[in-house]
């Protein structure tokens, strides 16, 4: 991972600022096409060693839209559920469960970029892919994703804050794709 992040640092960074930003403004709605392109550029980088950002434009479809209205209704819909801010037990669970939802949906957008599979195959295939080769490391890497989010925290989040949210993004990105390379054999170089 180290040795992708080495070649492209500010372009990894520019990428994960421009998804990041593009699905803020849009309230959303461009989160799967952005999280697929996303993971399109990042595996042309890991599999050929060759940076094309323009890639990032390449996966807006109906199929990527649907995935990430999807996964962001799934995974965002504890947090804005009024009680669940009233006691510490309660958040705790709604914690639990955005890292099962981030879990069973961890190679979803990948195994999109990389397959053009179906958002509902490419979900079915990413649970199969953490559940066969351990749950326990995504685990760590799904904890890891989610606390990076919570680093920005406030009514206007400074640009520190925003800074590090754009860096988890892309290295939680970039994590899932070298994982997933990894656990489909096609490691990384």
């Amino acid at each position: 991972m180290l040795v992708l992040l080495r070649q492209q640092p500010l372009g990894i960074l520019g990428c994960s600022a421009l998804a990041l930003l593009l699905s803020l403004l849009s309230l959303g709605l461009l989160f799967g096409p952005m999280q697929a392109g996303l993971a399109k550029v990042l595996l042309r980088l890991a599999r050929d060693g060759v940076w094309e950002p323009q890639a990032q434009w390449s996966e807006f479809r109906w199929n990527t839209w649907v995935a990430g209205v999807l996964f962001l209704g799934l995974f965002v819909a504890p947090t804005l559920a009024l009680p669940i801010r009233d006691n510490i037990s309660d958040q705790i669970a709604a914690f639990f469960y955005q890292v099962v939802v981030a879990l069973f949906w961890f190679y979803t957008f990948t195994l999109i970029a990389d397959t053009k599979l179906h958002w509902w195959d490419a979900l079915r295939d990413s649970w199969h892919l953490v559940r066969d080769h351990g749950p326990s490391g995504h685990v760590a890497l799904v904890l890891l994703a989610i606390l990076g989010s919570y680093f920005p925290t406030g009514p206007t989040p400074d640009v520190l804050g925003l800074a590090v949210l754009v860096a988890f993004v892309g290295l939680s990105v970039l994590g899932q794709v070298v994982a997933y390379l990894e656990v489909t054999r096609t490691p990384a170089p």
